[in-house]
């Protein structure tokens, strides 16, 4: 049933990118800011000295050149088990040439108890080209929730690509229920090569390394599992 449920959700995100593409491109020719559509994602498995985690990311927007509407998919699976699951719903206004604010909600789904969050950030480039997304995430009791997303993209050839990847978590109470300490929570960071076969899919191979510190190291070890893991990454890049 949790298979069928996360299948649904990819699906249906899919189905309305895919709608909506279709109606932006019935305008296109007329208006000198058409409606625009973009749909981003990564499907991979990481393996792992145990149950290989299955991950998807998926993403994407809809709107004018100042004015979007965001959506952010993001799912791990271990085994017969989503370990985490969440689904945010942006909108998102230009501010800068390469910066935009985000503010909607978000949803987590996994683990549960699940939870609800108001969600305020900014995506843009940084210097370098360094593609950046900083979110601040409001929920039950006050707690709030820091991520910071960081990937750049060189491109060692016109197909050859290698792109790191960094992401960092820091809470600001402890949330026992769903395993998260005060302070730094994680750092996740991976390194991928992949190979554009078009611009729009590239296939994947790679290293990712996570590490839980404080009290999310704590209650992780409370549960028997593991603080710190390295995984070899194999996967697909794909955008429409």
């Amino acid at each position: 049933m949790k298979n069928i449920k996360n299948i649904k959700i990819i699906l249906l995100i899919l189905t309305i990118g895919l709608s909506a593409k279709a109606f932006s491109g019935m305008g296109e020719g007329i208006s000198d800011d058409p409606i625009i559509v973009k749909v981003m994602g990564e499907i991979e498995t990481r393996a792992t000295s145990g149950d290989n985690p299955q991950v998807i990311n998926l993403s994407g927007w809809i709107g004018k050149d100042l004015d979007k509407f965001w959506f952010k998919y993001n799912s791990e699976k271990v085994g017969d088990e989503t370990e985490s699951q969440s689904l945010q719903l942006l909108y998102s206004k230009a501010i800068d040439s390469y910066w935009d604010l985000q503010i909607g909600a978000k949803k987590d789904f996994n683990p549960k108890p699940n939870r609800t969050w108001g969600v305020v950030g900014i995506k843009g480039l940084m210097p370098y080209l360094i593609e950046t997304d900083v979110s601040v995430a409001i929920g039950k009791s006050g707690i709030t929730s820091l991520d910071l997303d960081f990937e750049y993209e060189y491109m060692l050839t016109q197909n050859w690509v290698l792109f790191p990847e960094l992401e960092i978590a820091i809470h600001n109470k402890d949330d026992a229920e769903v395993g998260i300490g005060k302070g730094l929570s994680s750092v996740e960071f991976g390194i991928r090569l992949g190979y554009e076969i078009t611009r729009e899919f590239m296939p994947y191979i790679g290293i990712n390394w996570e590490k839980k510190y404080g009290n999310t190291a704590n209650f992780a070890k409370s549960e028997d599992e593991d603080i710190e893991d390295s995984q070899i990454v194999i996967g697909v890049r794909f955008w429409f």
